[in-house]
């Protein structure tokens, strides 16, 4: 893919997209957390650390200073993200906070200044430290962002050091795409679990989004990142928005729809085994699923298609919902695999998927181009290996 064409699509997102927000923060005592404080952004807070005076610190010999740099996307349900640099494919992709050997012979802080100067280009009047945390004699420590100020960055590829992480991505899923979290980042959430969430001003915890993907042929993904992956009434579960995980989507940025050779202006766009010859595009979203519908395919769950089309299986009966009927009770629907009696067995759907019911539902984060290269001849929904440009 030519850097004309993904110069052109950043034009079209930046318009759509870059709106700024302005944030205030305010310090509020929490009676419950002894020590600690909430910082209230809007109408929803933070918590962080016990204490901010990290210039205190003993030194140690080959410490180390992690900065865990977040910020608070303020949409209708904001959301946490953390900032973690990717290394090269040379050295597997690994995504970690980013980090300073302690220097003793100068103050923290001038070297957090040094480091934002030199490495992200942010100046020190638009940052502010939250507080630390020690662990295993490194110095982790919270830094807080603006939106407005961070760079606007929705076209990600391979080669991208800096990426913007979900909490879920962090703690559940364990990877961004497909590059793995190191689990330094992750333990970090799961020993401080005060970290993870946003809370309401009433101290209850906030939903968390779930990182999902939708995958496209890649002259039309820019479409799908602004208007979001609506289907037509001719999907499974009504006309809604439909998403899966990084492994599902591949199926639709590397392969046509049915499989089949596609020609346009006589160009071979798709090849006799329908695989794209050029790279699909590949969306990722912050998703809140809500109040979620799962199909379980039980023996006594409702059939929800009176008529079964041309080729049905029995099982599909109770597996879709054309109608749309779940959106009248439920935010969001989930299904999952089935097996298929058959020697050897085989599953429908081998990926689960997500619908959403709701245009708000799903945020739009970043957007990726898939690399050819790394693709079978025919898709493999248990191969882990295929990787953006």
């Amino acid at each position: 893919m030519d850097n004309t064409y993904t110069n052109s699509i950043i034009m079209h997102l930046q318009d759509q997209l870059d709106t700024p927000i302005i944030a205030t923060n305010i310090k509020k005592n929490n009676p419950l957390m002894p020590k600690k404080q909430y910082f209230k952004q809007g109408t929803y807070q933070y918590l962080t650390t016990r204490s901010i005076d990290f210039e205190n610190i003993p030194y140690n010999k080959n410490q180390k200073i992690f900065l865990c740099i977040y910020r608070i996307q303020h949409t209708d349900q904001p959301f946490l993200e953390y900032l973690l640099y990717k290394y090269p494919k040379s050295q597997c992709d690994i995504c970690i906070f980013p980090y300073l050997r302690r220097n003793p012979k100068k103050e923290i802080k001038t070297q957090i200044i040094d480091f934002f100067k030199s490495t992200i280009n942010i100046p020190h009047l638009k940052w502010t430290t939250k507080g630390y945390i020690i662990e295993e004699n490194n110095i982790y420590l919270l830094i807080n962002i603006p939106r407005q100020v961070t760079p606007h960055e929705h076209i990600l590829r391979r080669e991208s050091e800096w990426w913007w992480c979900l909490i879920d991505e962090i703690c559940n899923q364990r990877h961004i795409v497909n590059f793995p979290i190191h689990e330094s980042v992750t333990n970090l959430f799961f020993k401080n679990n005060d970290l993870i969430y946003l809370r309401a001003v009433t101290g209850k915890k906030m939903p968390i989004p779930r990182a999902l993907y939708y995958g496209t042929y890649s002259p039309i993904a820019p479409f799908y990142f602004v208007f979001g992956p609506k289907q037509t009434v001719t999907g499974r579960y009504g006309p809604y928005y439909y998403l899966g995980s990084y492994e599902k989507i591949i199926r639709y940025a590397g392969w046509s729809p049915e499989y089949t050779l596609i020609k346009k202006n006589n160009i071979t766009i798709a090849d006799e085994n329908g695989k794209l010859t050029e790279g699909g595009g590949i969306i990722r979203y912050a998703v809140f699923l809500g109040k979620i519908k799962v199909l379980l395919n039980h023996p006594h769950d409702k059939k929800n298609i009176d008529v079964p089309l041309k080729n049905t299986l029995e099982f599909q009966l109770r597996l879709e919902d054309r109608d749309g009927e779940w959106s009248a009770h439920y935010d969001s629907l989930y299904y999952g695999r089935a097996k298929i009696k058959s020697t050897p067995p085989r599953y429908w759907r081998a990926n689960p998927g997500f619908v959403t019911k709701d245009f708000n539902q799903q945020i739009p984060l970043s957007m990726h181009i898939l690399d050819t290269k790394t693709l079978k001849t025919n898709w493999d929904p248990h191969y882990y290996k295929y990787y953006i440009q």
